[in-house]
């Protein structure tokens, strides 16, 4: 694991899992991403998203990855104006 007190892009604040099913399509799955992830924020970072100065980002499953039970988004938390130094997590921001 990367060290967040050296400058980095971004940060990884939550992995989700999404339910089991058939694929239900790429837009179904940004919707279910930008979702989870949105839900996650303020809890990792300690500011709603909307109030927040970070922005976040996702890594959604695949059609390929969901076929071999890839189901996992992960999300990551980045400021807009810069790298990161040091951890965003329960910084308000």
């Amino acid at each position: 694991m990367a060290d967040c007190a050296a400058s980095h892009d971004t940060e990884v604040y939550a992995v989700v899992s999404l339910p089991e099913g058939t694929w239900p399509g790429d837009e179904a799955i940004d919707a279910a991403a930008d979702e989870a992830c949105r839900s996650e924020f303020e809890g990792y970072v300690g500011a709603a998203y909307d109030d927040s100065a970070l922005y976040f980002m996702y890594y959604p499953p695949t059609q390929d990855g969901w076929a071999t039970g890839g189901r996992e988004v992960t999300c990551l938390v980045f400021d807009p104006e810069g790298p990161l130094t040091g951890s965003v997590r329960g910084s308000g921001r």
